[in-house]
């Protein structure tokens, strides 16, 4: 085969590179578009939903260098997954999404605001490009000054005789996929319409737990592996704490998570409608289902 014929092809490939920053792992890094074939290993991982999740895992290993200063580089394999943050994950996907399709095509979008002439909820038609749904001020750099993933923040709940001390912290590509590997495809369509998400109560607060340490009639009790925290969470630990789990999570990381909208004007009454993209569904749609939302 030419030597210039494939120089050829490794040329258009980077035609569009898009350089991109990892707000969390704080690295840049150079993705390339999805080719041909790309959506051939990721439909058929489909079978199930952590299948699904490595192939792109994968994917994005694939399509991606890092940059530092002038130069270029390949992250291990291993360092990819413990040492880029799930949300970094999510940043590299709108970054795919945008250098392969640039517009997420028509919605049907509606405005409580104003009916229309039959009396009905206003009804109109809006496309959505991916360079307005993220919005630089919900970027928010990685504060502290050691890495995401040796970072661990305690949050600490009392309630009745008992203390409990939740180690938590910002879950790696790796740990996201290790919980995601303990949801049943059947599960997974339970908790998208139920819940409107993946994870169920139980597996969301596990995935952001490390460690659980109970302090009961002076006794302290540790409990460090998926399967012990889980359980934990899973009937044992009071609603309420849970609750007061997620109040002190989100007040120390909440801001970290990347926000994916547009403000829309509708077109009959100047209504600004806030559209929010969860951009891994929009991927999932695309690149596996072959088809845009019109949601």
């Amino acid at each position: 085969m030419s030597t210039d014929f494939l120089a050829v092809l490794n040329q258009i490939k980077n035609i569009k590179k898009f350089e991109t920053t990892l707000p969390i792992a704080q690295k840049a890094a150079n993705i390339v578009p999805l080719m041909v074939g790309d959506d051939l290993s990721l439909r058929s991982s489909i079978t199930s939903p952590s299948g699904y999740d490595r192939e792109i895992i994968n994917l994005l290993y694939n399509k991606v260098e890092f940059v530092h200063e002038t130069k270029t580089y390949k992250e291990t394999f291993d360092n990819f997954c413990n040492q880029i943050s799930n949300i970094d994950k999510i940043v590299l996907l709108w970054s795919l999404y945008k250098c392969t399709y640039e517009s997420l095509g028509l919605r049907n979008l509606t405005c409580d605001k104003c009916k229309d002439n039959l009396d009905k909820p206003f009804q109109f038609k809006e496309e959505i490009f991916i360079d307005e749904l993220l919005h630089e001020d919900s970027l928010v750099a990685w504060e502290e000054d050691i890495p995401f993933y040796k970072y661990t923040f305690v949050i600490e709940i009392e309630y009745e005789d008992i203390v409990f001390k939740f180690s938590t912290v910002i879950p790696t590509i790796f740990k996201y996929n290790q919980i995601l590997g303990m949801v049943s495809t059947a599960d997974l369509q339970t908790n998208l319409d139920k819940l409107g998400q993946v994870f169920s109560k139980p597996m969301q607060l596990s995935l952001l737990t490390n460690q659980i340490e109970i302090i009961m009639n002076n006794e302290t009790s540790i409990g460090k592996s998926i399967q012990e925290i889980l359980m934990a969470f899973d009937g044992q630990i009071p609603e309420v704490v849970s609750e007061e789990f997620y109040e002190k999570y989100n007040e120390k990381f909440n801001q970290y998570l990347p926000k994916f909208y547009k403000d829309i004007k509708c077109p009959n009454c100047a209504n600004i409608i806030k559209h929010e993209i969860d951009i891994e569904t929009e991927f999932f749609r695309r690149s596996v289902l072959g088809k845009e939302s019109s949601e």
